[in-house]
Formats: C-alpha cells, sequence, structure tokens
C-alpha cells in the first residue's frame, strides 16, 4: 500500500475514534439531561437507583460510541473510492487497492503514480452547512443537559400548574403562521427548518398538559428558529473581524447594521405584509446606506500623493482581510463581496508609481467600493429579510400563546429601532417613553384622548389605534386592498414622527 494512502487513511482513522468518542460523550450528556429533566417533571426521586442509572449511561454512551466507530472507520476500498468520487481520480486509488499484493511493471508504476498524487491533494474546507450539522448533535445533547440540570424539581411541591388545552383559535393562527413562513422569501433550506420547527410545535400542543409546559415548548422552538437565522446570516461574524482601527469598525458596523436595516425606520412588524414591505424597501435602502459608510473610508484621500495613497491602500486591505477568519464558505455571498472588494483594492495599490495619476487610481478606489456596495447589497437585504422574519415569528408566537419571550439577542454596534411589533420580539426603547413594549416614536407632540380626558403623545394614542386596527383587519372585515392602504398609511403616521424626533 502506498506510503501516502496510509497517511489518509492514518488521519481518517483519527478522525473516526474523535467523532466516536465526542459521540459517546454527547450521547452521555443526552441520557443524563433526559433523565433529570423525566425525575424532575415527575417528581421521582431516584435515591441509590442513581449508581445503576450512572453505569447503565455509561454502558450505553460505550456501546454508542463504539457501534459508530464500526460504521465510520475507514476501509482501504470504501475509503480508495470516497477519496476518487471527492477529488475526480477516476478510479486510481481503487485499482491501486485492489492490486496492492502485484508486482507486475505497469501495475507498480500506477501504484507510485497514484501515490504521488495522494501526497498532493488537500483537505477540503467544511461547508457552512456541513459545520452546522456536525454542530446539531453537540448542541442538542448540551442542550438537554443544561435543560435537565437547570429545571427546578416539581417534588414535594404542590401542583400549581394549570392544565393547558389549546383553543381553536391557537390552532387557526399557527396554521396561518406556518402557511405564511411557506410562502415567504426565505432560501429554501431556512425556510424548510423553520416550518419543520413551527409544524412540530403545532402537532406537539395536544401533548402539552400544563401552561409551563406549553411555554417551554414556544420558547424552545423559538431559540431553535434563533439559531437557525443565526446560523444562516454571515454579517455578524464577518464584521465582527473587523475591529483593529476606529476607521475599519465604523465600516464595519454600518455594514452590520445593513444586515438589520429593517430596524432603521422604527416600523413595527404588524402582519407578514409589513415584511415583505420592509423588505422591498431594503433593495433600495441598503445600497444608500453603503454608499455613505464605504464613502467615510476614504475621505480627505483627494490630498495624498501617490506614496500616501499607496500605503493607506496597503493598511485598509490589512484591516478588511480579518474577516477571512470567520469561518464562513467563500460562496456565502457577504463574503465574496468583502473578498472582491480586497482583490479590487490590492489591484489599485500596485498600479500606485505606475505612471498612473492619482485621480485616476482614486477613481478606480472608488469603483471598487460601489462594486462592492452592488455585490453586498442583495446578501446584506436577505440577511435582513431572514432577521425580520425571525422577529415577526417571535412576536406571532408571542402573541397567540401570551407568554412573555426573551429578547432577541442583537450584535453589538446594532442600532435599535423597536420595529418588533409585540410583547416578544424587542424590549428596545425609542426616544419617545414606554408602552407595551411597542414603538413609540421621539415626537414630542400631543393629542387630545378622549377617554381619559387629556392630552397624550401622539404616538402613544397611534399605537392604540394601530391595535384597534389590526384586529379588526385580522377579523377579516375589510378587503385585503383596503386593509394594505390603511397599514401603508399607519407606517406612514409612524415613520414621520420618527424622523421628527430624529430631528
Amino acid at each position: 500500500m502506498s506510503e501516502n494512502f496510509l497517511k489518509i487513511k492514518r488521519k481518517h482513522l483519527t478522525a473516526a475514534i474523535v467523532a466516536s468518542a465526542v459521540f459517546a460523550v454527547c450521547f452521555a450528556l443526552l441520557c443524563t439531561g433526559a433523565l433529570l429533566l423525566a425525575c424532575k417533571l415527575t417528581a421521582v426521586k431516584l435515591g441509590f437507583y442513581w449508581i445503576a442509572a450512572a453505569c447503565g449511561i455509561v454502558l450505553l454512551s460505550a456501546g454508542a460510541g463504539a457501534l459508530l466507530f464500526l460504521l465510520v472507520r475507514p476501509k482501504d476500498k470504501k475509503l480508495a473510492k470516497k477519496l476518487d468520487e471527492g477529488y475526480g481520480l477516476g478510479e486510481k486509488v481503487q485499482t491501486m487497492v485492489e492490486f496492492r499484493e502485484s508486482d507486475e511493471a505497469i501495475v507498480v508504476l500506477q501504484r507510485e503514480r497514484t501515490n504521488e498524487t495522494l501526497g498532493t491533494l488537500r483537505p477540503k474546507k467544511i461547508r457552512a452547512s456541513q459545520a452546522i450539522r456536525l454542530a446539531i448533535v453537540p448542541v442538542l445533547s448540551l442542550a438537554m443537559f443544561l435543560t435537565g440540570a437547570i429545571v427546578p424539581s416539581r417534588a414535594g411541591a404542590a401542583p400549581v400548574d394549570p392544565p393547558y388545552d389549546p383553543t381553536e383559535a391557537q390552532i387557526v393562527r399557527m396554521t396561518q403562521l406556518i402557511r405564511e413562513v411557506k410562502e415567504s422569501r426565505l432560501e429554501e433550506e431556512l425556510k424548510g427548518g423553520i416550518t419543520v420547527v413551527l409544524e412540530n410545535l403545532l402537532s406537539g400542543l395536544n401533548d402539552d398538559e400544563t401552561q409551563s409546559a406549553m411555554r417551554e415548548s414556544v420558547t424552545a422552538s423559538v431559540a431553535m428558529i434563533d439559531g437557525m437565522v443565526a446560523a444562516s446570516n454571515s454579517a455578524p461574524a464577518l464584521c465582527g473581524k473587523m475591529a483593529s482601527t476606529e476607521r475599519i469598525k465604523t465600516f464595519a458596523v454600518g455594514v452590520l447594521n445593513a444586515a438589520y436595516y429593517y430596524r432603521s425606520d422604527g416600523i413595527r412588524l404588524t402582519d407578514f405584509e409589513s415584511v415583505g414591505r420592509k423588505y422591498d424597501k431594503s433593495e433600495t435602502g441598503i445600497p444608500a446606506a453603503l454608499e455613505k459608510t464605504t464613502a467615510k473610508l476614504t475621505e480627505g484621500w483627494e490630498e495624498f500623493d501617490g506614496d500616501a495613497l499607496k500605503t493607506n491602500l496597503t493598511e485598509l486591505i490589512g484591516e478588511i482581510a480579518p474577516y477571512r477568519s470567520a469561518g464562513f464558505a467563500e460562496t456565502d455571498g457577504l463574503y465574496a463581496a468583502f473578498s472582491q472588494l480586497e482583490r479590487s483594492l490590492g489591484v489599485v495599490a500596485e498600479k500606485v508609481g505606475n505612471g498612473y495619476t492619482v485621480e485616476f487610481l482614486l477613481g478606480e478606489t472608488e469603483n471598487a467600493f460601489a462594486q462592492f456596495v452592488k455585490d453586498a447589497s442583495a446578501p446584506l437585504s436577505m440577511q435582513s429579510y431572514n432577521t425580520m422574519t425571525d422577529e415577526y415569528v417571535r412576536a406571532t408566537l408571542a402573541d397567540i400563546f401570551d407568554v412573555e419571550l426573551p429578547a432577541l439577542a442583537l450584535p453589538d454596534g446594532v442600532q435599535s429601532g423597536g420595529s418588533s411589533g409585540s410583547n416578544g420580539g424587542n424590549t428596545d426603547e425609542s426616544g419617545g417613553g414606554e408602552g407595551d413594549e411597542e414603538f413609540l416614536g421621539g415626537s414630542k407632540d400631543t393629542i387630545y384622548y378622549p377617554p381619559q380626558e387629556k392630552y397624550l403623545p401622539y404616538m402613544q394614542i397611534i399605537n392604540e389605534y394601530d391595535k384597534k386596527i389590526s384586529e379588526y383587519i385580522k377579523s377579516g372585515a375589510i378587503s385585503d386592498e383596503l386593509a394594505e392602504i390603511i397599514n401603508e398609511y399607519l407606517d406612514i403616521l409612524t415613520n414621520i414622527a420618527q424622523q421628527n424626533a430624529n430631528k
């Protein structure tokens, strides 16, 4: 057998051993968490039986790890076929393995050439989707273990948890939410994942015997959806790597905020149509925002001579470059946009001192940033849509089941716009005050409110009437066309107040 093939086989064997050991640990955490959770929720005390349970978990985990090793351990023929197919070697490795005992000259020559080919192979990079799939088992196992460890035991406590029985209205609204997600513009993989979570939540409602069990199911579903969206959005990870200087940090924060563009206008997500309207606005709004962000990077460069321009270009390229260590695949749209920007600026830097004028080089630099705006806008718009859909789903679930959800975690630097529309989506405050976690503009204008016979902030009244109008629209008493006109009008009123507050 060739030396390089044996090296590859040893690497695969090591990977199989590590994977089996990790799986055994994950299986042990999963079993332990499940046992802890079951005992706490049923108020069962194991006493000395914990020793037997621990031994059983250890044996089962070891068996599970051993079984996985038997399934994934590298066999010569299987590994040869994998290498041939993975690197397009045309059955060279399989031929070498099949005739490894032969001493014929042509076979020996074939083995030597194949060995040389194997020596030039480089490990393939793990795609983001593969990394996510590999992380599923550890994440779920750790989540189950932490859940079992954190959930308080019911042993000795009086049963005070009220029973839960899903209402027809909840089932109808859940069905509608699932249909809206299926009809959304999300990419198919993310759309499918969110749909499965919501369908599982709907089908499991009858299994939730108590109110707390229902709330736990809703919270767990929201956490899974948050995780899917976070894994699909590359902006926080890519932009988070660029912070070596103040100027590149400002640039990165500007790009990051473009991935949360839907929050910039402060208009709430009252229905799924508002999600689509905000997405449509982002297709023009994000390029405009990116142009302002990129313009700040080159302010004052028109005063540079050739040497100063090259120095600044070189430094800027170095400040941008850390995005590559974020761990996202080159096929990611935003990653590709940064990569193209880095290459384009490098080309401009190489032209310095070769007879080109500073004016021409500055024009080339502007073209590089213009191309970045064009390349980055579409993926940033989609990432904004992903998170916006997540917030809409959160707000809808919170409203359907009347549960209080933890606020959606946002990266540092993201501007708050209070665009969530219910008690479960967002707790960011705006300049105008408080009000059922709805967006309140910073406008100080007041209006007479008859029920209380006094003047109240304009936006506070708008929010109350907006709620009533939204409920009226959902009842189906008016046509879809009229409902859309009313929603657009309310959006305009809210946006005007926000603009006045920012003056």
